[in-house]
């Protein structure tokens, strides 16, 4: 049976064997609770690059950076749920 990865204390980044980097490329964040790995956050900027929109999120001082496709569009001050897939998380030790 696999356990959740939840989100270390909100992004805290502390686990059973210390420090570690929590890594995820933006393209994988997801907009909406799924389950586990969902965290609240807010829109800080958008900047629209063709075929993509890349949004920067902050969840509790850091900042996330969010791919999406251009057609949905969050305006910035909107709050928003983000889902990070269990399955495109790495997990680092910190330096």
């Amino acid at each position: 049976m696999k356990r959740p990865v939840h989100i270390f204390a909100a992004l805290g980044f502390t686990s059973m064997v210390g420090q570690v980097l929590l890594t995820i490329r933006p393209e994988a964040i997801e907009v909406g609770a799924n389950g586990f790995n969902s965290v609240a956050a807010q829109i800080l900027s958008y900047s629209y690059r063709g075929l993509v929109g890349t949004y920067d999120a902050g969840v509790n001082g850091v900042r996330l950076q969010v791919v999406m496709p251009p057609h949905r569009h969050l305006r910035p001050g909107e709050s928003v749920v983000l889902h990070l897939p269990r399955e495109r998380l790495c997990l680092l030790p910190a330096i």
